[in-house]
């Protein structure tokens, strides 16, 4: 039986044999530097489709269902996709996470998860700015679950939904704090193109792509199935997001490894997906194009511009490039990489590029540094130039994503 939100957070908030315990609302943290985040996530509200999407396509539209005691699921496709304690850890005991992974229901949420307001007041409690958001694990960290719904149609009615649900009142309503990124339709690289340049004449910064759209059953990269896509971002000046895990997949292991050295491999896959852009050669057909590869941390960079560096004097004749940049060079030149708690990657930031070093909190997911991150950012800032503290923790998101640096005495650093 479909609910609305509203009755859904009720059903939620009556769940007698299911408690709810929060931490303590923390108190406001002082503001030493002014911070940029460009990778933290919203689990959506259950109404987003539903209010947004013609409503000819009934029952298929994705939609938030429930019984009476009170259990929440997304009904997409004829297909029930909840959300996990991974989804949304800020604000909850340790001790309560065996359960959350199993299923997690809005009553089990902090508001800062779905409610714009409540965000804003984490971001402010955190002494973050400014922010990047994501998608839900729900729909995929590139919409992957939202364009790949079975009619075309309306998936694309589905994609709009969330770019207007983002415009609207998610960023809407506080401009100077939400840098909006938008939804891809990866389905048709000329209907993306289109929906770039729309967004983009509303103000959107950036759109979610995937790190590998061939593992999505796409064309791969090196193709030029996606020029369409790529000469519209470069046209509008739209970043292109390639979160790790926006491609469905995780790094290749054993079947039986424990999912703690999957999270430890994730570096490896941003690596990966690093290589692979920059060999495609996207990058020299289109020369202004912003990548940022987000959650992927900072800490391979320098033995991935090394290893270019070399390959290129031992193996040059035989790499079939073309350009005037070499590989090392186009990768210091297109791509940003993103650090969350990364003291030692720091001690290489001139090899990674000062001004390439982007800042991250993933609000509300289990890594993030939510509600110390000015505390963390000082831990692995404190004692560098000034200049390159300014640059790591806000100049650099500021200059790529081209959102301006406050002027509020409140926030000016």
């Amino acid at each position: 039986m479909a609910r609305t939100f509203d009755e859904m957070m009720q059903l939620g908030q009556g769940i007698a044999h299911r408690p709810v315990t929060f931490l303590p609302d923390p108190e406001p943290q002082p503001r030493t530097y002014l911070l940029y985040s460009v990778d933290d996530h919203v689990c959506e509200p259950g109404d987003l489709f539903t209010r947004r999407v013609d409503p000819r396509y009934g029952d298929d539209v994705p939609h938030v269902v429930g019984n009476d005691d009170g259990a929440q699921a997304w009904l997409v496709a004829g297909e029930l996709r909840t959300w996990t304690g991974a989804d949304s850890t800020a604000g909850r005991r340790i001790d309560d996470l065996d359960d959350l992974l199993r299923n997690l229901w809005f009553a089990d949420m902090r508001a800062g998860t779905y409610d714009v307001h409540a965000r804003i007041r984490d971001m402010d409690i955190d002494g973050v700015y400014a922010t990047v958001t994501f998608p839900s694990m729900v729909w995929g960290f590139c919409g992957q679950k939202i364009w790949g719904l079975p009619d075309p149609a309306l998936a694309l009615a589905c994609v709009r939904a969330y770019n207007d649900w983002m415009a609207e009142e998610w960023a809407g309503p506080y401009p100077d704090r939400i840098i909006p990124a938008s939804l891809c339709y990866m389905r048709d690289p000329v209907l993306a193109a289109e929906e770039v340049r729309r967004n983009a004449a509303r103000g959107f910064k950036a759109v979610h792509f995937s790190e590998n759209p061939e593992k999505l059953g796409l064309p791969s990269i090196h193709t030029r199935h996606w020029e369409p896509f790529f000469a519209a971002c470069e046209e509008t000046d739209t970043v292109i997001n390639l979160h790790l895990g926006s491609s469905s997949t995780r790094p290749s292991v054993s079947s039986d490894t424990p999912v703690t050295v999957t999270g430890l491999l994730w570096p490896a896959q941003t690596m990966s997906a690093a290589a692979d852009w920059v060999y495609s050669q996207v990058a020299i057909r289109f020369p202004r194009l912003r990548i940022v590869l987000s959650e992927g941390g900072i800490g391979w960079v320098p033995m991935l511009r090394e290893r270019m560096e070399r390959a290129a004097q031992t193996r040059g004749a035989v790499m079939d490039w073309t350009g005037e940049l070499s590989p090392a060079e186009l990768l210091m030149r297109n791509f940003w990489f993103c650090a969350i708690d990364e003291p030692r990657s720091m001690e290489a930031r001139h090899h990674i590029g000062v001004d390439r070093i982007l800042l991250e909190v993933d609000y509300p997911h289990s890594d993030t540094s939510w509600p110390h991150t000015q505390a963390a950012v000082d831990r692995m800032l404190s004692g560098l130039p000034a200049d390159e503290i300014a640059q790591m923790t806000h100049g650099n998101a500021a200059h790529v994503y081209r959102h301006p640096v406050p002027t509020d005495p409140a926030w000016a650093r």
